[in-house]
């Protein structure tokens, strides 16, 4: 295929475009199998599995598997989940501990499957398909209840919205079990039908220095880990959402749009926060426009607060 179209197609999809170009026959045939399939049929036979693939191809994947569903009638319009935003808690039975033989090289791929995709699912008013937006999430139990943040599910033009599970499978977002504009979290009910999805622990206890490890999808840099500390905990104010005193934690590990509701991970794979904002730090700021970027702070929710959410 030309060059020049090839890279067209790329940037298109890349940037939720709708540009009416055929797919390259590579990827045709890997589209043309059903969207909930975990493993990837590629030209000469063999299978990969889904974070090995292109990422402009994993969105892809999201968005026909969404529209199956839709199709399908067995995804619930964002309109209806997002009158569960007034719910304030729910039941989990969720693990109590982590694995503590978890060593730094297998962690990644010990926990991956338990790490969400969390997409709405939109149009665009330019094309008849439908358009995912990713952010980030994970499985607390093993009969589909997820966290992610509650900005990520309470805003935007979303028809309805869909969580992809760290083996690929794809399920419509069901409930909002409970959430809290104040701590920027929302729980989330996934119809998994009988399947059974990989929880992760929760633990409310992260000292400053702590080892973090975050798996998060960054700008759609799907399945990333990055590792560091955690900086500090302190409290803020948000005048806009009225709320006051919120807890915070700060870590080194780094994360970007995208990641929102993402899981902070111990070195025993336990939840210590969850991802939710960034903050510039600028040594200059002069008629609107910034100057000299000194530092950029990552600022989560500690566990804490999502344990405020279950019963």
């Amino acid at each position: 295929m030309n060059r020049i179209v090839w890279l067209l197609l790329v940037v298109s999809c890349s940037l939720g475009g709708c540009m009416s170009t055929k797919l390259p026959q590579a990827h045709v045939a890997e589209c043309s199998h059903d969207a909930h399939e975990v493993e990837f049929l590629l030209a000469d036979g063999s299978v990969k599995k889904p974070y090995q693939i292109h990422d402009v191809q994993l969105t892809r994947r999201i968005e026909l598997a969404a529209t199956q569903l839709i199709e399908k009638g067995k995804t619930v319009k964002s309109s209806e989940l997002r009158k569960q935003l007034s719910n304030k808690k729910c039941k989990v039975d969720r693990p109590k501990t982590g694995n503590p033989n978890t060593t730094p090289t297998t962690l990644y791929d010990l926990h991956r499957p338990s790490v969400l995709v969390i997409a709405g699912i939109y149009k665009c008013g330019r094309c008849s398909r439908w358009h995912a937006r990713p952010a980030s999430g994970f499985v607390i139990s093993e009969d589909g209840k997820a966290v992610t943040n509650h900005h990520v599910v309470a805003g935007g033009n979303d028809e309805t919205f869909v969580a992809m599970t760290g083996d690929g499978k794809v399920y419509p977002v069901k409930a909002i079990l409970a959430a809290s504009l104040k701590h920027d979290l929302a729980v989330l009910q996934l119809d998994i039908g009988d399947d059974k999805v990989k929880p992760l622990a929760i633990s409310p206890n992260a000292p400053v220095g702590s080892n973090v490890n975050l798996i998060s999808h960054p700008d759609k840099r799907f399945y990333t880990l990055s590792r560091g500390i955690v900086s500090r905990y302190f409290t803020i104010d948000n005048p806009k959402k009225k709320v006051r005193n919120v807890p915070m934690m700060a870590i080194t590990a780094d994360f970007a749009k995208g990641s929102s509701g993402a899981p902070l991970l111990d070195d025993q794979g336990r939840v210590i926060g969850i991802v939710t904002s960034t903050v510039s730090v600028y040594y200059n700021v002069k008629d609107g426009d910034p100057r000299n970027l000194q530092m950029v702070f990552k600022q989560c929710i500690p566990s804490a607060s999502l344990l405020e959410l279950l019963e």
